[in-house]
């Protein structure tokens, strides 16, 4: 596959996605339900678990604190269409881990750090750009990062 044909693909497929996922104006909706669900889930750990947390922020110096694990919190509604029925559906989308940081006073999301649940005494430590490194995806972004570096190089 060449670079056009894999670029077309690619535009193929969000042109693809986009279409399904759109609604088009004007619509009648005979009736509009909301998905029955609760705000704040646990779905990754108990709410109420301790976690050693770093904020990515800048603000931060890169210190890792004690926090609180609140609970997945949605940070968006969403909504769909079923045309056939003519119904609007609502619900609570985009869900993130919300941390409670008792020293910032401050509720720092899962998107916005680095987190882990704190399960051991030994656990209990800091993120270090050591730890961050040795996560997995990190390392393979990391390589894929040095090897456009390496080409763009090459071109040169």
């Amino acid at each position: 596959m060449t670079d056009n044909e894999e670029t077309k693909s690619i535009d193929d497929h969000i042109e693809d996605v986009l279409q399904r996922g759109s609604i088009e104006f004007p619509i009648q909706v005979d009736s509009v339900d909301f998905e029955e669900s609760e705000p704040i889930g646990s779905w990754r750990k108990d709410v109420g678990s301790l976690v050693s947390i770093r904020p990515c922020a800048k603000e931060y110096d890169n210190k890792t604190f004690l926090g609180i694990y609140i609970g997945d919190i949605p940070l968006s509604l969403g909504c769909s269409y079923d045309k056939e029925n003519r119904k609007l559906t609502a619900g609570f989308r985009f869900h993130n881990p919300a941390i409670f940081v008792p020293e910032l006073k401050k509720v720092i999301f899962g998107m916005e750090s680095w987190w882990g649940v704190i399960e051991s005494e030994e656990e209990l430590k800091e993120i270090t750009d050591k730890t961050i490194a040795n996560i997995p995806y990190i390392k393979i972004l990391k390589e894929m990062d040095k090897k456009n570096r390496e080409q763009e190089d090459s071109k040169t």
